[in-house]
């Protein structure tokens, strides 16, 4: 559901509101999109991963804890000025792309000095879809033949989801 209108003829405003969005398409299983031959290891804190020689995946179906899916909705007002337009959106719904959990087993290789463990396959990928409120506004000047734009957006999830990292609030 979409409207949108006018105050006056340099005020206009947009709203939207979606009831139910459809998940995030991600590669298959068997895509090639999957990274196949990444890096024979890698370091985290007090160990190492080996990784599989040729990794397999398994994506397993969409999570959307909290309704992150449901009752989308957002808005925009613009004001158009003679060289400059102002505009402002608020927006609270799913996030363009959902956070890809993985879900990895191995084999413990060596515990001391280093822990050291060799994954199997395959690695299961579970997409978790979350909810986000944005805020947005923009500035565009033109002077002569040029256009000026500045823009800034600022992100945050919602209700301090325990599966995103701290720093994308």
């Amino acid at each position: 559901v979409a409207a949108g209108g006018a105050f006056t003829d340099k005020f206009t405003w947009d709203a939207m509101y979606v009831p139910w969005q459809t998940p995030n398409r991600l590669p298959g299983s068997g895509s090639p999109w999957w990274p196949r031959r990444p890096a024979q290891s890698v370091s985290v804190s007090g160990g190492k991963i080996l990784l599989p020689d040729s990794a397999e995946y398994e994506v397993r179906r969409h999570e959307a804890p909290g309704g992150a899916l449901r009752d989308n909705w957002g808005a925009r007002a613009q004001l158009h000025l003679d060289a400059v337009d102002f505009s402002l959106a608020y927006f609270v719904g799913a996030a363009q792309l959902p956070v890809l959990s993985p879900e990895l087993t191995g084999t413990l290789l060596q515990s001391s000095p280093i822990y050291v463990v060799q994954l199997t396959n395959p690695i299961v990928i579970h997409p978790i879809e979350y909810r986000r409120r944005t805020a947005a506004g923009a500035v565009v000047w033109t002077k002569d033949s040029w256009i000026l734009r500045f823009a800034g957006r600022y992100d945050q999830p919602f209700d301090g989801d325990s599966y995103l990292a701290g720093w994308s609030d």
